[in-house]
């Protein structure tokens, strides 16, 4: 009896490790359609093809085009909010903070690949997405534990509602910066951005506590 329970807790082991490599297949698939072909040839027929998966099995993982979708979406926010705390952690000064926030996710967006860009581009049709939000709400928190840490003091009394206002202006304006592929466009919104939100966001007296 025993050895029959080992023998099914060691299966799992080789299952899971193939989902998963399914799993990556797919979307590594699914970004090269979109790399090559944009939106226009995103369906699971061709992700299944060029994934070498049957259509069975992409739908074992993904219900349809835009779960795929999402799924690259969230990869991409996560990396961001990842870097977004990792300047926290090195930065002291809040003003510097903020700059190099705006800069770096300016920065990001022009350095995108057409198939992040496209996933981008679907992302508003997305944010109603359960999984969406719950991503979002990380954010937040993170922001708020993170600028504690570091001693900086956010002047808005609701800090929540203005740090998910500022991240979607910033984002806005990023599309602009990708939309008109303007370095000189890009460092004038840099300059605007940081300076409103400095003004927004920061004590006005020493931005410190």
């Amino acid at each position: 009896m025993a050895e029959k329970k080992l023998s099914k807790i060691k299966s799992k082991g080789p299952l899971q490790r193939r989902s998963k490599e399914t799993f990556e297949v797919i979307l590594t698939a699914a970004t090269r359609i979109l790399g090559k072909e944009g939106p226009d040839g995103f369906n699971t027929n061709s992700i299944a093809q060029v994934a070498g998966v049957s259509i069975g099995s992409l739908y074992q993982y993904f219900k349809n085009k835009d779960s795929i979708m999402l799924e690259l979406f969230l990869r991409v926010l996560d990396a961001s909010v990842e870097k977004s705390l990792s300047i926290l952690d090195v930065e002291d000064d809040p003003r510097k903070v903020i700059e190099t926030l705006v800069d770096e996710s300016l920065d990001s967006l022009m350095r995108q690949g057409k198939a992040t860009l496209y996933v981008l581009e679907r992302a508003p049709t997305l944010m109603s997405d359960r999984r969406f939000k719950k991503a979002e709400e990380r954010i937040i928190p993170k922001i708020i534990q993170k600028t504690k840490e570091r001693g900086i003091n956010l002047r808005p009394q609701n800090v929540e509602v203005a740090l998910l206002l500022s991240i979607q202006v910033v984002r806005a304006a990023g599309w602009t910066v990708v939309r008109e592929k303007s370095s000189d466009l890009k460092q004038e919104l840099k300059r605007e951005l940081s300076d409103l939100l400095c003004r927004y966001l920061l004590s006005d007296s020493t931005d410190r506590v």
